[in-house]
């Protein structure tokens, strides 16, 4: 009960709470928040608003080196407090809004203790420090309005770069930011514009930040490995408009102008379309204001028309030589471009050989442009005719046989033909009745004496003087034949197979004969014989033995299965100097020595095989003397759906191949038991570019490579690969698609390529190709064939088509005898080289097709389930289409 006048002591008490409250800091995860009061009253109660920390300013982000800021906003009535901050690594502050910088990556804890009276709040979170990332800031000066320009910003050791995109308006003065940088030394600044010239940017004076646009080599690198580059300023030249007026065309026909200054770049191209009358007209914005602006008219392969570069506007396109550089310093220019069908070179050849293809090659080497044909005489004389023939001064046209002598025309007043670099060049101009008369030449025949049933032998034939050679394969009797011959003195005649031994290289003089017969006599010879230490099992050996008079070779393969083996080499000719090479694996090369095996050529020693004498020799593989060392490292740059690809590493030396590993996919990868010496190294990939270590880098040339000198292990030799640009297209024959056919991209310049084959859709693709201009031809095993004129690559090419030129001869072989369920024939050309095969019919028949008129061949059967070596043999020379007999019999 209440009683009046009594004064009565209240006692109010709060309950101290804790609860989440949710603040608005990116990247944080709430600790705990404490406040609470005591109060006391005699009469009233007093309400008092607790410590809260209501709010946190936290960056959304922090990177290593950056500066970072923190702040935090009480509940009212606490603004007089204090501070304790603990960034998480070791550093502290006790400001109310401090700042501070990480060192490192890593994942730190934030806390702030705030204290105001004797109440008390806590703020903790967690945050993730990122690797560094910097800017550069700075002006663009003269740009166009409404231009639209691209900034990029890279460096060489950083994946990729970042750009900035700035659009011009009517202020001159543009400002740009390139963000996110990681930190490097040496990055460059490209601009891309769509109406002005492109360029690097280039500072005149060491130490400015204020320059204009240059070539890429020019470039003023940014060091950008402790933050951020402020007030760089590009000055961005206006450029001229070439207008180019292109006439020759037919409606619909389509050209490409590409347009650059010869000494500072800035490339600009355009493309279209031509009209009606048959004129396409060219606009080209942003041209280099310079005084040698090179033009180059490229047009499509459907017009038949040739490109070049621009030399006035009354004279045809021209090659690189003869172009006109234009002056565009002061003023815009307007240009005609004269396109034309080329010109024509036309001509008689005499006394062609009526059984032989005639092919003809017309070739400038200043502009590797050309062209080529194969003509079939049926009669004492045979015409021929190039026609849109592109304007050059250094075209050789030659000729090669079968049964003709080979050369070039060797200009008027001379229907001989003479060597290459003795024949004169043709002019640009159009060359008719071109009159050539061929000589049959002299011929050497003769026969392999001491073969083995059925073995065959390689007759080499060089001559010193004229420095020229032929090769061809014995027939089963060992009989051999060269024709077409110049009349030499010295022509050498030499002899190889294998297992046996070599006679004396034979001289033979034409210079007064028409023909020559000479009977090589090989033997079984003498045989070396060893034994080999330092082995273990499962070591494969290729041994040796180079005869240093007559080069001839024999070898044997050999795989370990103990740590010591015999070996022995058959066919080696008594009173000669051999040297004896040892390959271990992928050890690379060993040479015999007598104080021990060497790694060198040149320290190799001769071994004298004496005639029932043969040396025994004893060689140790365990140890040679000599100090080796490893390379390793590290391959990527291959996607996850490339993890199958096998890399390829091959080093070689001065003395050749040294050793080859592979691995599968990206990582680790290593070289070893290699001796010190000086190497090339080479990887290569399917599908990527071929690379080649350099002290600059590495190269996709391998005349760019240098040689790596191990002199100690080479460790942590990081390859990443690049893919590259491809050529994609389809090969076909009269319309129907051609599979199996060897397509080949060559860089003759800086000797790049790579080779394929089309598929059964006749599709093929070549990847993995750098920058440049490529020959690309294709080749079937029968002879068939196309070749393109020089692609420039840039960019990825699709949708290129091979079409194959080839004869249509055909070859109907019936075979009388058993043939077995395996049996097939197989079809070789003069040269031995693999052309074709069949399998028979229910009636035994054969029937090879596409094979070349007037082309000799060789026939094998093969003729049991075994697939053993049973043959029947026999040459043809087509002549249309050919039937033939052939009779095989078990163990002929």
């Amino acid at each position: 009960m209440w009683k009046a006048g009594v004064a009565m002591r209240l006692f109010v008490f709060f309950l101290v709470l804790i609860f989440p409250i949710t603040v608005g800091a990116a990247n944080s995860n709430w600790g705990s928040m404490i406040w609470g009061t005591d109060l006391w009253s005699d009469t009233a109660t007093v309400e008092v608003e607790p410590l809260v920390i209501e709010t946190v300013n936290a960056p959304e982000e922090i990177r290593v080196g950056n500066t970072a800021s923190w702040s935090v906003a009480l509940s009212s009535g606490h603004q007089e407090a204090t501070y304790a901050w603990d960034f998480g690594d070791g550093t502290t502050s006790e400001q109310a809004e401090p700042t501070h910088s990480y060192a490192n990556t890593g994942s730190y804890r934030i806390t702030v203790q705030v204290t105001s009276g004797e109440e008390q709040a806590i703020f903790a979170t967690t945050h993730t420090v990122l690797e560094s990332r910097f800017a550069i800031h700075g002006t663009l000066y003269g740009l166009n309005a409404g231009s639209a320009v691209t900034l990029i910003a890279t460096a060489p050791d950083v994946e990729a770069g970042q750009y900035s995109v700035v659009v011009g308006s009517s202020d001159d003065a543009q400002a740009f930011s390139i963000d996110t940088l990681v930190p490097a030394e040496n990055y460059t600044v490209q601009l891309l514009s769509d109406t002005q010239p492109d360029g690097y940017w280039h500072a005149d004076e060491e130490g400015s930040l204020d320059g204009a646009l240059g070539l890429f080599t020019q470039a003023t690198k940014l060091d950008l490995s402790e933050g951020d580059v402020s007030g760089l300023n590009i000055h961005v030249q206006q450029g001229r408009t070439l207008t180019a007026t292109l006439s020759g065309f037919i409606e619909g026909d389509q050209a490409t102008v590409d347009v650059w200054s010869k000494s500072e770049g800035g490339f600009v191209q355009s493309s279209g379309t031509a009209d009606s009358s048959g004129i396409l007209t060219l606009t080209l914005e942003g041209v280099p204001e310079t005084s040698d602006i090179l033009v180059l008219c490229t047009p499509g392969e459907q017009t038949g028309l040739f490109g070049g570069f621009y030399v006035s506007d009354t004279q045809p396109l021209s090659n690189a030589h003869g172009a006109t550089l234009l002056d565009l310093s002061q003023k815009d220019s307007q240009i005609a471009l004269q396109l034309s069908n080329g010109h024509i070179v036309s001509g008689t050849i005499y006394n062609p050989s009526i059984d032989d293809a005639l092919y003809l090659t017309l070739w400038s080497p200043s502009t590797g442009e050309g062209d080529s044909m194969t003509l079939w005489p049926d009669g004492d004389s045979v015409d021929f005719k190039f026609k849109s023939v592109p304007v050059a001064t250094d075209y050789r046209l030659c000729i090669e046989s079968q049964n003709r002598l080979d050369g070039c025309y060797a200009g008027s007043g001379s229907d001989a033909l003479q060597p290459f670099h003795l024949a004169p060049p043709l002019s640009a101009g159009d060359v008719d009745q071109i009159s050539i008369n061929l000589e049959s030449g002299a011929s050497i025949e003769g026969q392999v004496l001491g073969l083995d049933d059925n073995q065959r032998a390689w007759v080499d034939l060089y001559s010193p003087s004229a420095e020229i050679g032929d090769q061809v394969k014995t027939d089963a009797q060992g009989y051999f034949h060269f024709n077409a011959l110049a009349r030499h003195a010295d022509y050498q005649l030499s002899v190889h197979a294998d297992q046996k031994s070599a006679p004396e290289v034979q001289t033979v003089d034409l210079t007064q004969e028409e023909s020559a017969w000479i009977e090589l006599n090989l033997s079984s010879g003498q045989t070396l014989t060893g034994t080999l230490y330092g082995l273990t099992s499962g070591d494969s050996l290729l041994l040796q033995a180079r005869n240093v008079t007559t080069g001839d070779i024999q070898e044997v393969s050999l795989w370990s299965t103990d740590t010591t083996m015999p070996f022995s080499i058959a066919g080696l000719a008594a009173d000669e100097g051999y040297i004896l090479s040892i390959q271990k694996g992928q050890s690379g090369f060993y040479y015999y020595h007598p104080d021990g095996l060497v790694h060198t050529l040149s320290q190799a020693s001769t071994i004298t095989i004496q005639k029932d004498s043969s040396p025994s020799l004893i060689l140790n593989l365990s140890d040679d003397g000599s100090n080796h060392y490893s390379i390793s490292g590290t391959i990527s740059g291959l996607e996850e759906s490339d993890s199958h690809k096998m890399v390829s590493f091959t080093l070689w030396n001065d003395q050749g191949h040294y050793q080859v590993s592979q691995r599968q996919g990206a990582g680790d990868f290593s070289l070893s038991a290699i001796p010190e010496g000086s190497y090339t190294l080479w990887v290569q990939a399917e599908g990527f570019q071929d690379q080649f270590w350099s002290d600059s880098g590495w190269q996709t040339a391998h005349q760019a490579a240098t040689e790596l000198t191990l002199t100690a292990d080479y460790t942590e030799l990081d390859i990443t690969l690049v893919s590259g640009w491809s050529i994609k297209g389809a090969v076909t024959y009269n319309g129907a698609t051609q599979s199996h056919v060897a397509v080949m991209a060559w860089d003759s310049e800086n000797g790049t390529g790579t080779q394929g084959w089309s598929l059964s859709d006749g599709s093929f693709e070549l990847s993995g190709l750098a920058s440049g201009s490529y020959r690309l031809e294709a080749r079937q095993t029968d002879g068939a064939y196309a070749v393109l004129n020089p692609l420039i690559l840039a960019d990825s090419v699709d949708a290129i088509a091979l079409d194959l030129e080839k004869s249509d001869g055909l070859l109907t072989v019936t075979v009388q005898g058993s043939l077995g369920s395996q049996a097939l024939l197989t079809v070789f050309d003069q040269n031995g080289a693999y052309v074709s095969s069949s399998v028979p019919d229910a009636f035994g028949q054969f029937t090879v097709d596409g094979l070349e008129e007037g082309a000799l061949y060789s026939l094998t059967v093969n003729n049991d389930d075994d697939f053993s070596t049973h043959e029947g043999e026999t040459e043809v020379t087509i002549q249309g289409e050919t039937a033939l007999v052939m009779i095989v019999e078990d163990g002929v």
